[in-house]
């Protein structure tokens, strides 16, 4: 009898709703959604995770359950991520954990890179660990952006993906080049690399020996062995 009450009430035909093998009760029409907040996460990519079978729900808005109850709310530029769950059943019961993904950024190599004057500086930045790959990817030299310093023989190449890719490479290198290198992306920490540009070492031979030479052509006599 309620459900024929709830079925005239909507002005739906009992029939269609109640009938057959696939056929689903609706909710109680007073039954509100259940929503758990993982709040002030800042920026980061929050996967909700339920602990009784240990079953990932979502990772950032991406959803992997079949359950349509399910729901993830989340408005850009927003720390908040809300787990909605619609139509609350028994079999909901239990721990829900959200688990914050920090997103990961280091340039490949050492601390420090050396190169030669005249050469080309090449650097690589990978991310990773990020739920969504990274739509833009930054590099500084010193506190100044060079993505777009084409004229200046700098040139930028990201591969978005699991693990993002972003090559640094620029041309012809000189001593205006050294200095500390940025690889920085929305919501990573930034990674950092100092790059000192030298001269060759066939040049640096040169200028030794010239630099010897004009030194013992300037000893006086008595000082030669």
């Amino acid at each position: 009898m309620a459900r024929r009450n709830m079925c005239a009430a909507e002005q739906q035909s009992c029939n269609d709703l109640y009938s057959g093998p696939s056929a689903r009760p609706l909710p109680p029409p007073l039954m509100k959604p259940h929503q758990l907040l993982a709040d002030r996460n800042p920026g980061r990519g929050v996967s909700w995770v339920r602990r009784r079978d240990w079953h990932i729900i979502s990772s950032g808005v991406l959803m992997y359950t079949n359950d349509e109850r399910f729901q993830v709310l989340h408005s850009e530029g927003s720390d908040d991520w809300i787990l909605q769950i619609k139509y609350v059943q028994k079999r909901d019961n239990g721990t829900y954990e959200c688990q914050v993904a920090v997103p990961e950024a280091f340039i490949l190599g050492a601390d420090e890179h050396h190169v030669d004057a005249g050469s080309t500086i090449n650097l690589v930045c990978i991310i990773e660990k990020s739920p969504v790959p990274p739509q833009y990817v930054f590099w500084y030299h010193n506190a100044r952006m060079i993505n777009y310093d084409a004229a200046r023989g700098v040139s930028v190449a990201t591969a978005p993906g699991p693990k993002t890719q972003s090559a640094l490479a620029i041309r012809a290198a000189g001593p205006q080049h050294s200095g500390n290198y940025t690889c920085a992306a929305a919501n990573t920490e930034p990674a950092h690399i100092f790059v000192y540009v030298s001269e060759g070492i066939a040049e640096r031979v040169d200028r030794t020996y010239v630099r010897l030479k004009f030194e013992t052509l300037r000893r006086p006599c008595g000082a030669l062995d």
